[in-house]
């Protein structure tokens, strides 16, 4: 059984997909929509239902429901990580009886602003997911206030997508941000329900999100006890020119 890779977006991913099949590897490719009408919560719940299907149907098309990996560019890297990591920081507060009276270091990765774990729910818990073997994540914004500092000092800020997805307020954006729910979690994250590989990809010259989100999450991840973490840094690369790595050698030896 070949091992299942799941990206996001047909137009940006099929030609990809059809290299990556030549090599042995069963590729779903799901046209998960982000708008600002539907919102982050509407795209979390997409991705939910894709999982689901893959982890039973994805034997009929030759791969294997205990091989699963997902992969994402941009907002779907930010929206892979944050589905898998909103239900990990959930699922261990709850194992570990987290008390909503005792004192919780708040989370200082950017903002200085506490994110209320209490808070936190699953978005459709009632739609299971399978256990992912790994996530490759590229040219993600993992900090959401850095990124829309960035997209500020851009002049793009009104424009911006990801601000409409994520926001408008702060505790949206905190309670959004995987970098910030990481932080503010430690003291109480079982690595365990959180993929044991974790593959980021991001680009030297990246402009769009710079590589500091890319080395503040390895960092995170690393402290986090995540199995195995892997940093591949492509220096001359821009933001867009990293959907290239999908095919490269360092993916393919991660998923194989």
């Amino acid at each position: 059984m070949h091992p299942v890779f799941i990206t996001g977006s047909k137009r940006s991913y099929t030609p990809i997909a059809h290299k990556l099949n030549t090599k042995g590897v069963c590729v779903v490719v799901p046209d998960i929509q982000y708008s600002a009408k539907r919102r982050l919560k509407r795209a979390v719940v997409d991705l939910r239902l894709v999982l689901s299907w893959v982890s039973v149907n994805i034997g009929d098309y030759g791969g294997a429901a205990d091989r699963i990996y997902v992969a994402g560019h941009g907002l779907s890297a930010h929206l892979a990580l944050f589905t898998m990591v909103q239900e990990a920081v959930v699922l261990s507060r709850g194992l570990k009886g987290y008390d909503v009276g005792e004192s919780h270091p708040p989370s200082t990765v950017s903002g200085g602003s506490p994110v209320d774990i209490e808070k936190l729910e699953i978005y459709a818990a009632q739609i299971r997911l399978p256990r992912l073997q790994g996530l490759m994540l590229l040219s993600g914004a993992y900090d959401v206030i850095k990124a829309y500092h960035t997209e500020t000092k851009r002049g793009i800020e009104r424009l911006s997508l990801l601000r409409r997805m994520v926001g408008p307020s702060l505790n949206e954006f905190l309670i959004h941000s995987p970098s910030h729910l990481l932080s503010s979690s430690l003291d109480l994250l079982d690595h365990h329900f959180l993929p044991p590989r974790v593959l980021i990809v991001h680009g030297g010259r990246d402009e769009i999100c710079p590589i500091d989100q890319a080395k503040l999450l390895y960092s995170q991840l690393r402290e986090a006890q995540i199995d195995s973490v892997e940093l591949c840094a492509i220096r001359s690369a821009k933001h867009l020119e990293t959907l290239t790595a999908l095919t490269s050698a360092p993916v393919m030896n991660f998923i194989m």
